[in-house]
């Protein structure tokens, strides 16, 4: 009996007659299955090589757009920082010159410095150590406009302060008398005269104004109407409360009044009318200004008109 095996057949076609049988060794066929299977796996490990090539060469490319997109961001951010930079220089040198023009003092260089030093976080920190420039500069970016950050931070808080001595002075010489409550000439200013109807010499304690009857009398600063009625010597008056400036100021000898008790007034509002009540020799204005209960001479409180800044 013949053993089994894997045998070639040829076949002539042009003679069935001729039929050769050719007997394969096994050995043979197991090294031709292993050829034909190594064969395959190393087709299957060369299209997977080129696919992960490819897949890195299309990584590899959106790396490169993300990283050209990032330096676009970059360079905007970069110039970004440098015009916020200029504004907030410009809103420092305003702010400096709003405080000269109100007589306060500059905020110095070293003041500045200080609101903004410190050892920043280390997310704000450059690393030296960068060696790609995309890196120097997003790190010198990100530095840059932390410390612009801390700037804009101290800016807003030196301008709450400034614009709050500001609203302060404002008020203050907006409740300091600085112009004539009425026009007219001088005829008796602050301090000792003989006295018009005693004749004794005692102390004048304001200015007299003299005009007609009915010369309107102007509020000389803002305030508050504290009396409106008669005032022993002074007849007809009214009394005026500058409370920022810790002023007060007496209109004597009024023909009438034009204003009620707690009733606000603005610098240049009627408050009466020149009249000669009371202890008086002719139609004036008595003018009196009371620093702290105290009489003061009026004198230097009528500014020159071209002075004057409401």
């Amino acid at each position: 009996m013949k053993k089994p095996g894997h045998f070639f057949v040829f076949i002539n076609p042009r003679s069935i007659s001729r039929v050769r049988q050719v007997r394969i060794h096994p050995v043979f066929v197991y090294i031709l299955l292993f050829c034909l299977l190594a064969g395959t796996a190393g087709f299957a490990r060369l299209l997977w090589f080129s696919a992960s090539f490819s897949l890195a060469k299309i990584g590899l490319c959106n790396e490169r757009c993300e990283n050209d997109r990032l330096m676009v961001k970059i360079d905007l951010l970069d110039k970004f920082f440098f015009k916020e930079t200029q504004k907030l220089d410009n809103l420092v040198a305003y702010e400096d010159f709003m405080r000269l023009t109100y007589g306060m003092n500059a905020i110095s260089t070293d003041v500045r410095k200080a609101g903004i030093g410190g050892v920043p976080s280390p997310g704000e920190k450059a690393d030296v150590a960068y060696t790609d420039p995309l890196l120097k500069k997003s790190a010198a970016v990100l530095e840059g406009l932390s410390m612009l950050l801390r700037r804009a931070q101290l800016q807003n808080t030196t301008f709450d302060k400034t614009g709050q001595q500001i609203e302060h002075l404002y008020t203050f010489w907006s409740q300091s008398p600085s112009i004539r409550p009425a026009a007219g000439y001088v005829t008796s200013g602050f301090g000792y005269r003989p006295d018009p109807i005693s004749g004794e010499n005692l102390f004048h304690d304001g200015l007299d104004i003299a005009n007609q009857f009915g010369t309107p009398v102007f509020a000389p600063a803002d305030g508050i109407v504290k009396a409106s009625s008669q005032l022993q010597d002074f007849g007809n008056a009214v009394i005026l409360n500058h409370q920022e400036s810790g002023i007060e100021t007496i209109y004597g000898h009024l023909m009438k009044s034009a204003v009620q008790v707690q009733q606000n007034v603005k610098r240049g509002d009627l408050i009466g009318y020149v009249g000669s009540s009371g202890k008086s020799t002719g139609p004036h204005l008595h003018y009196e200004v009371r620093k702290n209960g105290c009489a003061i001479n009026p004198g230097p409180f009528l500014l020159p008109a071209d002075q004057i800044s409401d």
